[in-house]
Order: structure tokens, then C-alpha cells, then sequence
């Protein structure tokens, strides 16, 4: 019992600490005086100016269609950020609108002519700004999307490396190059590439790649590493951060990861041990990221006042369940094909689709690469089926498709991004073929 209270009093502070420290950062990143970004801001005005809101970068591709929107937001934030009142002030995440523009003509306007924010983006923290507003300090927008992709292409390098040749005790563990090769084509399957052509969507991954490198480097050092910690503050940042776009990854990537190496090292016994450390470290990473949401709201209500506290709140019921805005995708549709287009939508950007996409068309084409799994697995399987590792991984597998009927509203307008939290689908996928037929249709072709 007394175990068991100092284990959840150590990430409850963990939680805060974090919780505090970046909302430190954020303050602190208010600071810095308008004119020292204003050029490289400007320099980004003009890039959004000139480009689409959401541009298919290959013509017709769902799937390569771009978020400007969410950093044209960002940008244009950073810029309206007041350094004499860095909290309040950074709470708002002030910026102008007016209805009748889009938001890029928006934001270089009230540049050009100095207008002053109308509006607030308070229902997030808009925590990506501890980052670009201390780099609008030396790059542009576009700069800056270059040296974030190259962070997480480092952290994905060194990711991949820990999970193909991590050393304990003298000896190999993991699934060695069979779970790294899985591992990286997941991300290229998901076209997690893309992630880097917008800030706002390649965030996640970031902390992604941070949370899995820290976690193969403390199973490294004790295979009885316990996470609960790391998982509380990886849902707080991932809150502090994001904006709904892909947020589930950093936690179901990281536990997947988890569950193989132990079941790898043999302490993964049963079914039943696997949904425990799924359940016990989901709710670790939920707390985090709910407790980061409602401190939000919390310090909203004392700070800006409770008109403001509330209308971030209704905003996220409206996201979970509202009804579709009426624009030209989505005029007309019921709640039921809301539903429905959650899931076709977010689904159908695995597939290489060209300007048509429609729920037949997925259902189809899932239903033939189920089909054929199945039927592999049937010729080929071996005797061991490594049932207690693959069950919660279909537990964790099936997270986004939970994540988009509860956002459905979000997932459906915003699959082009969204889909991407499939990552844990399409690596649990590959992993099983993997493991669980590959070496069948080995012993069939070249048979001892």
C-alpha cells in the first residue's frame, strides 16, 4: 500500500513539475520583444500569402495535402504576442480576423497595417510557441520546418538504433531489425515525411521520438524500468503542445514498443499482464494530458475570466460530438455519416486514392489486405502465435479508430492529418506479419 502511494505521489509531481516548467517556457518565450521576430515573421506572411490554406503537394493525393492553416495561426500569434503583459497576453494567444478574409490574408494584413488582434486562440496553451517565437529570432516559417525535420529525423535515426541493437547485459534484446524495419515502415506507410511540412503536425512525432528514445534507453538499463512517470509527462506535454492532431501516438507508439521488448525478455507472461500495463499507463498518459487541459481552463477562468474559460470548453464538446460546419465537403450530412466518414476518411489516406476516396472504396480495399493476411496467416502460422503479445497490441491497435468516433466532428474534417495516429495500427500490423507468417512462408520456400 505504501508502495503503491509513493509510486502515484511521484507522478503527480512529475506531472506538475512538468506542467509548471512549460508553462514557465511559455511565459517566458512572451518575452521576447516583437521587433526581434517582426522581419522573419513578415518573410512568413508573405510565404502564407502566397500559398493555398490546405495544398495537395502531389495534385489529387488526400494524403499529401498540407496544413498552412494551423502555422499561418501560429505565426501570426507569435507576432501578436505583447511582451509588457506576457502572461495574460500568452493565455489569449491574441491574433486578427476578419471573416469575409482567409486567415493569410489576415495576418499579412495586420502586419502591413499594424491592426490590432480581435480575437483569442485561448482554448489551447499553444505551446509551440517556446520554440517558434525564439527561432523567428533567425529563420522564417520555412526555415524553421527544416530544422525541426531534421531534429526528428535524428530522433527517429536514434530511435531506430536503440530498438534494432540495444545491448543489455552483453546481449541483444527487442526484435532486433525485424521491429526496427517494422518501425520504419510505419512511418513511411503513415507518410510521417509529410509530418515535417507543417509545425503543427510534426510536434507529436517529436515527442514521440523523444518518449520512445528515453524509454529503450531505460529498458536498457533495467528491464524492470517502470514509465508510469514518463507517460504523465509525456500526455502533459503532448497537451501543452498539440492541437489535435495527432496526440494518441505518444502514448501508443511508446507502449507498444514497450510491451515487445518485454515480452521479448520473457516478462510478458500473459494476456492479462499486457492489458494491465496498456490500462495502467494509458491512465497515466490520460491524466497527464486531461490534468494539462483543465489547468488550462482553471487558469483561464481566474486569469481571463469565465466567459473565455467557457467558450474553450464548449468548443471541445462541439469537436467531440457537434455537427458538421456546413462548408462544401461536408454540407448536408447526418450524425451517422459523420460517423462514418471518421473512419473512412482517416482509413482511406493509407491507401494511395486519387481524387476520389469514397467508404466503398476503403471498406473495399481493408477488406482485401484483411482477407489476405488472414489467409497467410492460416497457410503459414507456426506453432507459437504469440497470442500475449499480440492481443494488447490489438487493444492499442485500435485506439485511433476509438479516438476519431469520440472526435469525430474533428476527425472527420481534418483526416488529411489525423490519420496518421494509425501509426500503432499499421506498425502492430506489420509486426504480426512479421513475426507470425514471414517465418512460415520461410520454412515452406526453403524447407530444412
Amino acid at each position: 500500500m505504501g508502495q503503491s502511494v509513493k509510486k502515484i505521489s511521484m507522478n503527480i509531481v512529475a506531472g506538475i513539475i512538468t506542467a509548471v516548467i512549460c508553462a514557465g517556457l511559455l511565459f517566458l518565450s512572451a518575452l521576447i520583444p516583437q521587433e526581434m521576430i517582426q522581419d522573419n515573421c513578415y518573410k512568413s506572411a508573405c510565404y502564407f500569402a502566397e500559398r493555398e490554406t490546405y495544398p495537395n503537394l502531389k495534385k489529387g493525393y488526400f494524403f499529401t495535402r498540407q496544413d498552412n492553416f494551423g502555422d499561418c495561426l501560429m505565426t501570426h500569434i507569435s507576432w501578436q504576442i505583447e511582451e509588457e503583459d506576457p502572461v495574460i497576453s500568452a493565455l489569449k494567444a491574441p491574433y486578427y480576423t476578419e471573416k469575409s478574409q482567409g486567415i493569410n490574408y489576415n495576418f499579412i494584413n495586420a502586419m502591413e497595417q499594424e491592426l490590432a488582434p480581435n480575437t483569442e486562440h485561448a482554448r489551447y496553451w499553444n505551446g509551440s510557441m517556446v520554440f517558434l517565437r525564439p527561432l523567428f529570432m533567425w529563420f522564417s516559417i520555412t526555415q524553421i520546418r527544416i530544422v525541426l525535420a531534421v531534429i526528428f529525423l535524428l530522433e527517429m535515426v536514434v530511435a531506430t538504433a536503440l530498438l534494432s541493437k540495444t545491448v543489455r547485459r552483453g546481449e541483444n534484446f527487442g526484435y532486433d531489425r525485424v521491429a526496427a524495419i517494422c518501425f520504419v515502415l510505419a512511418l513511411l506507410l503513415v507518410h510521417a515525411y509529410l509530418a515535417a511540412t507543417s509545425v503543427e503536425c510534426i510536434t507529436t512525432f517529436m515527442i514521440m521520438g523523444a518518449v520512445l528514445i528515453r524509454l529503450l534507453h531505460g529498458l536498457k538499463k533495467n528491464i524492470d524500468y517502470q514509465a508510469n512517470s514518463l507517460f504523465v509527462v509525456s500526455g502533459v506535454v503532448t497537451c501543452f503542445v498539440d492541437q489535435l492532431t495527432t496526440e494518441t501516438i505518444t502514448y501508443t507508439m511508446p507502449m507498444a514498443i514497450m510491451l515487445l521488448v518485454l515480452y521479448k525478455e520473457g516478462k510478458l507472461t500473459s494476456v492479462k499482464e499486457g492489458l494491465k500495463r496498456i490500462f495502467s499507463n494509458g491512465i497515466c498518459w490520460f491524466l497527464g494530458y486531461a490534468g494539462m487541459f483543465a489547468a488550462k481552463w482553471l487558469i483561464n477562468g481566474i486569469v481571463l475570466g469565465k466567459e473565455i474559460a467557457e467558450g474553450a470548453l464548449s468548443y471541445a464538446m462541439v469537436r467531440v460530438g457537434g455537427e458538421v460546419v456546413a462548408d462544401a465537403e461536408t454540407l448536408g450530412l447526418t450524425m451517422a455519416e459523420q460517423l462514418k466518414g471518421a473512419i473512412w476518411n482517416n482509413l482511406g489516406c493509407l491507401f494511395l486514392f486519387k481524387n476520389q476516396m469514397t467508404g466503398a472504396q476503403v471498406l473495399f480495399g481493408t477488406c482485401i489486405v484483411i482477407i489476405v493476411a488472414a489467409l497467410a496467416f492460416y497457410l503459414f502460422r507456426g506453432k507459437e502465435v504469440h497470442q500475449n503479445l499480440f492481443v494488447p497490441l490489438l487493444v492499442l491497435a485500435l485506439v485511433p479508430y476509438v479516438r476519431f468516433l469520440m472526435l469525430s466532428n474533428h476527425a472527420f474534417r481534418h483526416y488529411f492529418f489525423t490519420y496518421r495516429t494509425q501509426i500503432i495500427t499499421v506498425f502492430v500490423f506489420l509486426l504480426f506479419v512479421a513475426m507470425d507468417i514471414v517465418p512460415g512462408i520461410k520454412r515452406v520456400v526453403k524447407p530444412k
